[in-house]
């Protein structure tokens, strides 16, 4: 493994948990790239803007957009120990996709 690359995500916390567990996890996102971090809310409907998030190949669930630029989901961690990509995706017609290489290791 080499360090981790941010393409959007800053961090996410706690950034590491035993296998077979369930956690929540927090994602920190970074509004310095492009393409920027989507608002809060769609202008045009006032809906929130959710994105679908993963931890390697594991999909969150009970996600909850806290702020523009934070984010909770939860994560049922597979049983093998090793190091995760964090991924974002918001929804729309550029799906906007932000992520962070080994952002999470599972551990034995």
């Amino acid at each position: 493994t080499g360090p981790p690359v941010s393409t959007g995500i800053l961090s996410v916390s706690p950034a590491t948990a035993a296998s077979g567990t369930t956690v929540t996890v927090t994602f920190s996102f970074d509004d310095d790239g492009d393409p920027r971090i989507p608002p809060l809310v769609n202008a045009t409907n006032g809906n929130l803007i959710v994105p679908t998030v993963t931890l390697g190949s594991v999909a969150g669930t009970n996600i909850n957009r806290i702020d523009r630029y934070m984010l909770t989901a939860d994560f049922v961690l597979p049983s093998t120990a090793g190091f995760l990509d964090a991924e974002a995706v918001f929804p729309g017609p550029n799906r906007p996709t932000f992520g962070l290489t080994f952002a999470f290791e599972v551990t034995p």
